[in-house]
């Protein structure tokens, strides 16, 4: 561990980029917007906040929002959980998949909002439902996911492959491109 964190400079993103074994560059990355912005603002900031990031962080971001989300409850738990915004990631993730060349990734996303589009009046409705406490009450959101799961099983599956796709197409992509990661004298907090 030792090695690794003399490796880390905050202040040299392209340098600790080219430093960093492959699997430190996702946590390094995330780590200097961490200490850059500060966790509890990340943490709050809407997606907005994420279009004044440089490109990388924009690719990094985006793509593994939708990601992490879809590895945890499929991409019904995307809409559901980023319904304010999800037209502004899916945007930015289509971009960055592209940029990264996950083609599969791209289609998949691209099928899943076609999808969600036609049936949103449907969704509109449940996410707008007010929460009940009763065993008699369905939760909106399970609702929502099996209706969902009901007509578009399996869109989403090559959205969660995490590991291969950072292994494979992310960290080749931010090794070739680590400047879109340095931000410029207007970009600070």
């Amino acid at each position: 561990m030792a090695d690794f964190l003399k490796c880390v400079n905050f202040e040299d993103v392209s340098g600790t980029i080219a430093a960093l074994p492959d699997d430190k560059i996702e946590w390094f990355l995330s780590e200097a917007l961490e200490r850059r912005f500060g966790k509890a603002r990340l943490g709050t900031a809407s997606y907005e906040f994420v279009l004044t990031l440089p490109e990388g962080y924009r690719v990094l971001v985006s793509t593994n929002w939708v990601e992490s989300e879809v590895c945890n409850g499929g991409i019904a738990q995307f809409f559901w959980n980023r319904h304010q915004d999800y037209e502004l990631i899916v945007a930015d993730a289509l971009v960055g998949y592209e940029k990264l060349g996950a083609k599969e990734q791209a289609e998949a996303l691209r099928a899943c909002m076609s999808a969600f589009l036609q049936v949103r009046g449907a969704f509109l409705r449940l996410r707008d439902q007010p929460r009940r406490r009763s065993p008699q009450h369905l939760d909106p959101f399970q609702v929502w996911s099996d209706f969902w799961n009901d007509r578009c099983h399996g869109l989403d599956w090559p959205l969660m492959e995490y590991e291969e796709i950072s292994t494979r197409y992310r960290i080749p992509w931010i090794r070739l491109h680590a400047q879109a990661f340095v931000f410029s004298c207007n970009q600070d907090t």
